[in-house]
């Protein structure tokens, strides 16, 4: 018996669960046996105003998987699952678009709760790195968004988890970078009065060389931002043809504008 064990017994409460090895997996199909201990993390860790419904998680899935077989889908769907023993700690859900070579990150959660929650982190993006190098060798980068700190509750936080993703990914041999450019996420909705477009951070790694350093061709920043707005936005109602017309129209506007706007180079932070 160890010295917590020990106390546990003798104060009645219960010892802390030993760390377990972190795993991490792709999960494919859309069952939604696969899918409930990542939802369950996925919703208490997201804002309720990010987070889309679990029906729409399998039905989004459910069409990928159906695309698979004839080539129609655009995309290629990964769901990354890190687990402690039987236990989900951890999630990366992306898009990796063939037409742009671009991954797409939407969600990247972790359970702050677990042992293992110094692990997880790392091992997802160790399973990335392993992607890269087989599947995912045409992939030209990566991008993900972070909140603004200047509108987020928790600016330090926001701070510290960009600093300590540039430091994985440069143990990992890619240069994150933050794009100096006034992005903001577009309204998730045209419908609900309530939601707004909110600035953002967009984060940008290739992954091959060349590194980024303090600057990118416009034409690449470009060919990003199309990425983001027409692809990984413009899927969002595609299951509603008319509302899917106005949405696209919506996005294709934003990013236009936003190009206009950029200069050549574009600044890397």
């Amino acid at each position: 018996m160890n010295v917590a064990e020990l106390l546990a017994r003798v104060t009645g409460r219960t010892a802390p669960r030993k760390a377990a090895p972190v795993a991490v997996q792709r999960v494919t199909g859309s069952s939604p046996r696969d899918f409930l201990g990542a939802y369950r993390l996925y919703r208490r860790r997201i804002p309720a105003r990010q987070r889309e419904s679990f029906e729409n998680i399998l039905r989004w899935r459910s069409e990928f998987e159906a695309a698979r077989p004839d080539r129609r889908a655009r995309f290629e769907d990964y769901l990354l699952l890190a687990k402690a023993g039987s236990k989900v700690a951890g999630l990366l859900y992306g898009q990796y678009y063939p037409r742009t070579r671009l991954l797409l990150i939407s969600y990247l959660v972790t359970d702050d709760r677990c042992p293992e929650r110094q692990q997880v982190l790392p091992a997802i993006l160790d399973a990335l790195v392993r992607l890269g190098e087989g599947e995912l060798r045409e992939c030209a980068g990566l991008v993900f968004e972070v909140e603004h700190p200047d509108t987020s509750s928790r600016p330090m936080r926001c701070r510290a988890r960009e600093g300590l993703f540039r430091a994985l990914a440069r143990e990992r041999g890619m240069e994150l970078r933050r794009l100096d450019i006034p992005y903001q996420q577009p309204r998730l909705s045209l419908w609900d009065p309530a939601l707004r477009e909110e600035p953002h951070h967009l984060m940008y790694a290739r992954t091959r060389p060349p590194g980024l350093s303090d600057a990118a061709p416009r034409s690449e920043i470009a060919t990003l931002l199309d990425a983001v707005y027409n692809d990984w936005y413009g899927d969002r109602y595609a299951a509603k043809p008319r509302r899917d017309a106005e949405y696209r129209e919506y996005l294709a506007d934003l990013c236009r504008a936003l190009v206009a706007r950029l200069p050549d180079p574009v600044p890397l932070k």
